[in-house]
């Protein structure tokens, strides 16, 4: 069981934050079952340069944007101590009962199931809440650049995936990595509950 599916914004990567919330991860896997979804980040932002530089089609783009998940996933993994990078739920299983942070590539478990639509509407806070939920983790935990249910932004798909998904979602400001404990550790006042 997974306590947390945490999404990492990739927009984290641009600024001194990352560091200092990697760390901060690290030490809540010692007493919480955490899997890591990262989202894209510079990496994304290449495929959406190129995808519209050669007018790439949208299945073309979506794959492509979930391997930019997958580079970041790899930097992750490198940057949290104790984490290791995983491709599906039973290597996410395996990896949270040898006390480690599961950092989920989702380029394999994504392209065996296809259940989302291929558009940039669809983020990785969609692919977050769906593996969560097929997971049947406890909660989601959104964590991003940006206070509150404005960090929801661009992925007009999150709310439809909320009937399969039994879990809680949240977000929380990653410039504010105590705001994560805080959650994680049982204070419902830190961070915005989205559901």
């Amino acid at each position: 069981m997974i306590d947390a599916v945490l999404k990492i914004g990739g927009s984290l990567g641009r600024g001194p934050f990352l560091l200092p919330l990697c760390e901060r991860i690290a030490a809540l896997g010692v007493r919480h079952r955490l899997a890591i979804v990262p989202g894209g980040g510079v990496f994304a932002d290449v495929v959406r340069a190129e995808g519209s530089r050669h007018r790439l089609g949208d299945a073309a783009q979506h794959w492509m944007a979930v391997l930019a998940m997958d580079a970041f996933g790899h930097l992750l993994a490198d940057l949290i101590p104790r984490a290791a990078v995983v491709s599906t739920l039973e290597e996410t299983e395996r990896c949270l009962n040898a006390d480690r942070v599961a950092v989920i590539l989702s380029y394999e478990l994504l392209h065996a199931a296809d259940p989302l639509p291929h558009s940039w509407a669809v983020t990785s806070d969609s692919i977050a809440l769906w593996i969560g939920g097929t997971a049947r983790a406890d909660r989601v935990v959104l964590i991003k650049d940006r206070w509150g249910a404005a960090g929801l932004g661009v992925d007009r798909h999150l709310v439809e995936l909320r009937a399969d998904a039994a879990c809680g979602l949240w977000i929380v400001n990653g410039e504010r990595p105590a705001e994560l404990e805080a959650l994680l550790d049982g204070d419902a006042s830190e961070g915005t509950r989205v559901w």
